[in-house]
């Protein structure tokens, strides 16, 4: 029977390594947020070439936000529709975060008052899918527990972040641009 020979060459374990560790070396890279310029999204729309990093918007900051916590605690199907439109807009490039009402406005209200939990399950399915995106720490149970008992401050805290680091991205790539156009001039 043969023995498996563990050495200390790091890409031979690296299968326990921290995702932010670099395999080429022993030194693990700083947690620190990432800045506007390391926002950008790697081939499958995802920021998962940054390290692994919290939300940026507290779950209770959404009271810095007057207008998006009214509308979290009054109308969440348009907070909801609202942060759906804003990720899944045609065109990456611009942001228009003016669009309320719409078709997944509708869905939301209609699974929601179907199903009883639909509207609670879409969202806490959709927070996972933003933590993805966006490469943001937590776990699944943790988004079941917010979700659950703070419907409102998560559809608030979703938006305010989304927007901001959309806002983000687009700032840069209008940078990019602009570098580009200077270079051909």
């Amino acid at each position: 029977m043969a023995e498996k020979v563990i050495t200390n060459e790091p890409e031979a374990n690296n299968f326990f390594l921290h995702p932010t560790q670099d395999v080429n070396s022993k030194s693990i890279m700083s947690s620190a947020q990432p800045t506007i310029d390391s926002l950008k999204l790697n081939g499958n729309g995802l920021h998962r070439d940054l390290p692994p990093r919290k939300f940026q918007t507290g779950l209770f900051d959404c009271f810095t936000d007057i207008p998006t916590c009214l509308c979290a605690a009054c109308c969440g199907p348009c907070l909801f529709h609202r942060t759906y439109h804003v990720l899944n807009r045609p065109n990456p490039n611009e942001l228009n975060d003016d669009e309320w009402v719409g078709g997944t406005c509708l869905a939301y209200c209609l699974v929601g008052s179907c199903t009883g939990i639909g509207a609670w399950f879409w969202s806490f399915l959709r927070r996972g899918a933003i933590r993805e995106k966006y490469n943001i720490d937590g776990n699944t149970r943790m988004d079941l527990v917010l979700t659950c008992c703070c419907a409102p401050c998560t559809l608030a805290q979703e938006d305010i972040e989304v927007r901001k680091l959309e806002k983000e991205r687009i700032l840069e790539y209008q940078r990019s641009q602009q570098s580009v156009a200077n270079q051909t001039l």
